[in-house]
């Protein structure tokens, strides 16, 4: 009983990590700010100069608060 249990949790945090990437993949706020990204990828800006920008910019992360580094973090992840 108790690896039928292990197995349901494993199974229900499996499902949220797949729902929580498309949300972030579907966010037009991300889409936005990745568009940004790439164009400032090659000018080899440290990650807390790429969040100011965006930041500065307006954009704004899913939930509607300003970036922060970790967000933009994952978001250069996604496009390399």
């Amino acid at each position: 009983m108790a690896s039928n249990l292990m197995s349901k949790y494993s199974q229900a945090i499996e499902n949220s990590r797949k729902t929580n990437k498309a949300k972030a993949e579907s966010s037009p706020n991300n889409r936005r700010a990745i568009a940004l990204l790439r164009t400032l990828l090659p000018q080899n800006l440290s990650l807390t100069e790429m969040t100011a920008l965006l930041n500065e910019q307006g954009f704004v992360a899913p939930n509607g608060s300003k970036f922060q580094i970790t967000q933009v973090k994952r978001l250069i992840n996604r496009i390399n």
